[in-house]
């Protein structure tokens, strides 16, 4: 049921019921490049959900490529403020129900609800889509606060965003675990996403923290409770270091900090000799394979300064997932964005 308050999600429908299709915007793009990286088993499962959103929904989306092997490539979606309404409009597609789906729409209710504090709080959401053999992907998602919040307002908007949409609420103890890494960050660090993995059935939240400065990463690693900041960590993050302009940390936390983090590496520019030493160094640690590093490195060189005048495509970042227990692996995240947006 909608609510009066978010009633006006559909004041466009006619509007919004006879735009192209994120699909069809897609498939329309003169540059297409990122086709020769992701694995087209995406086809028959995340292209319905790109034929489902209309392409008001959003003008920045893309791909999650696995660089160890030709897995499956998950899509990814950004919502701004602006195109929330869209979105729920979209999200009453009857395809669309069961308990991730309902999480999502309750969230995006909530966010186009002008009386709440949470539509005041949040600034976009990312919906993320995992494929799990065939039919429709289930979403995970993230929402961005307002970084202005400080610690305090953070946990209250953690609480009543994950509350009023869980089946069960988030216990006193991972909300607290969440404000300290919030707490503990260095000045001008963030978190500029935060969410949850609804579609492994992950109970944990995952947390994104940007502009951690790289020579405070350990200390804060350590301030949290992550137990595993030892040499061989600190040596991989050196390594990287010296092909990143700047290195993004992603956690996942519960009743403490679990223990695979994320390392995000950006780049300032296009520099395809440092991007292809970087691809040689994670191959040279089994995180890619020749295959699929060649086809990323094939990927950069196509689609450097080239757009089809509404939408660019480029490589956003490659993430380094770390597992001091078990096994590491590379992903490239490649993204497809409208211009001046």
């Amino acid at each position: 049921m909608i609510s009066k308050a978010t009633h006006s999600a559909f004041d466009n429908y006619d509007l919004v019921n006879s735009s192209p299709s994120l699909k069809e915007i897609e498939d329309s793009l003169n540059i297409n490049h990122f086709k020769s990286v992701i694995n087209h088993y995406h086809t028959t499962n995340t292209d319905q959900i790109l034929k489902i959103l209309s392409c008001k929904v959003s003008n920045f989306w893309g791909y999650e490529v696995r660089l160890a092997s030709e897995n499956a490539s998950d899509l990814l979606i950004c919502v701004s403020e602006a195109q929330k309404n869209i979105l729920l409009h979209n999200l009453q597609n009857p395809i669309l129900k069961n308990t991730e789906w309902d999480i999502v729409r309750k969230i995006i209710e909530l966010w186009n609800d002008n009386h709440n504090q949470i539509a005041k709080d949040i600034l976009n959401i990312w919906l993320e889509f995992d494929q799990k053999g065939d039919g429709l992907p289930n979403p995970n998602f993230f929402f961005a606060p307002n970084p202005v919040l400080n610690a305090k307002l953070l946990k209250e908007l953690f609480q009543s965003t994950f509350n009023e949409t869980l089946p069960t609420p988030l216990d006193h103890e991972t909300l607290n675990v969440l404000q300290n890494t919030c707490k503990s960050l260095p000045y001008e660090a963030w978190m500029p996403q935060v969410g949850m993995m609804l579609a492994r059935n992950h109970t944990n939240i995952r947390a994104y923290l940007h502009k951690i400065p790289h020579n405070l990463m350990v200390n804060y690693l350590d301030a949290i409770g992550w137990k595993y900041a030892h040499s061989e960590f600190r040596d991989l993050f050196e390594q990287l270091k010296k092909f990143s302009d700047c290195i993004d940390l992603d956690l996942d936390i519960s009743q403490q900090i679990g223990n695979t983090i994320g390392l995000e590496c950006y780049f300032n520019k296009v520099d395809l000799p440092n991007i292809d030493r970087f691809l040689d160094f994670l191959k040279t640690k089994g995180y890619a394979c020749d295959k699929m590093a060649n086809k990323l490195l094939e990927y950069i060189e196509k689609s450097v300064n080239l757009n089809d005048g509404s939408y660019r495509e480029f490589l956003h970042h490659i993430k380094i997932i770390y597992n001091p227990t078990g096994a590491c692996e590379a992903k490239a995240y490649l993204a497809i964005r409208k211009n001046n947006y």
